[in-house]
């Protein structure tokens, strides 16, 4: 079944409706690679053995995988690769996407497709099955067009534990106060958002192993303890034309952060950040 939305059909969804659309339709565990074409000369998931060899049925019919990657994992994998995967592997810490343009050529790593492919993306995957013992996983996705590859979340989150790369800033999605969609590249976001980079530069970093302490209940905390004000938001039915949002500045920021992801807590909040309790734009959190 397929269901078309037009751009009036976005632009009536509440503000949480559209963000968590987009997250289904940009996550990145939901980009597919056709199974027959594991093993083509323009995917990144090959199978061991002769290069030029016809991989076998039972090569084409086990499905690989990318997988999460764990801390120990990752510490395990990089112990075990050279300092130029190891180079390579970095630029993947971030979790964004990185095009094959910048590995490939005079001014990347690699002198061509075959030596990325030989040289790194196949050599960290059997490194990846040795120490996950799963023969079937890969380490990285490619986008529909096969320009840029990344790697899952967690996986990035672990090589960032390994290379003690500092947490990047998360992504936020704008809204106006009365609940139109915003890019974060307008003008009217951009004094909120750059409170946001300069707020982040305090920020400690992951909790602790054993912290009962969410990633995303740590990122609200630090904001508010940076100044920034919090926000509960509710979207109301449209009787008309009329739009009935109402962003409710919270008090005690801190108990109702901790509160909302409480196991016993089962009503839906949707929180946001503002500059201000009068604040025009507000942001809620994307990435955790």
């Amino acid at each position: 079944m397929f269901i078309t939305l037009n751009a009036s059909d976005i632009q009536r969804l509440s503000p949480e409706c559209r963000a968590e659309l987009m997250s289904v339709m940009m996550s990145p565990t939901h980009v597919q690679t056709d199974a027959m074409d594991l093993y083509t000369e323009e995917s990144f998931q090959e199978f061991e053995g002769d290069e030029n060899a016809s991989p076998s049925a039972a090569d084409v019919l086990d499905e690989k995988v990318v997988v999460d990657v764990t801390v120990d994992e990752a510490r395990d994998l990089i112990a075990n690769i050279s300092v130029k995967s190891l180079d390579t592997l970095k630029r993947f810490a971030s979790g964004k996407p990185v095009a094959l343009s910048s590995l490939i050529g005079k001014d990347g790593i690699y002198d061509d497709y075959s030596n990325l492919k030989r040289s790194f993306v196949g050599a960290v995957n059997r490194r990846l099955r040795t120490v996950s013992g799963n023969r079937n996983a890969v380490f990285f996705s490619s986008d529909r067009d096969k320009t840029r590859i990344r790697t899952t979340a967690q996986t990035a989150l672990a090589l960032r534990c390994v290379f003690n790369i500092p947490e990047p800033l998360p992504e936020f999605w704008f809204v106006s106060r009365d609940g139109e969609f915003l890019s974060a590249n307008e003008p009217q976001c951009k004094a909120l958002q750059d409170r946001l980079t300069s707020s982040w530069a305090t920020f400690s970093g992951r909790p602790n192993d054993g912290s009962k302490e969410t990633w995303h209940e740590r990122v609200l905390s630090h904001l508010v303890h940076s100044g920034l004000v919090l926000f509960e938001g509710n979207h109301y039915l449209e009787i008309g034309n009329t739009k009935n949002y109402e962003f409710k500045k919270i008090e005690h920021p801190i108990d109702f952060i901790h509160m909302v992801h409480s196991p016993e807590y089962d009503n839906v909040a949707f929180t946001y950040i503002g500059l201000d309790e009068d604040a025009k734009v507000l942001c809620t959190l994307v990435a955790v």
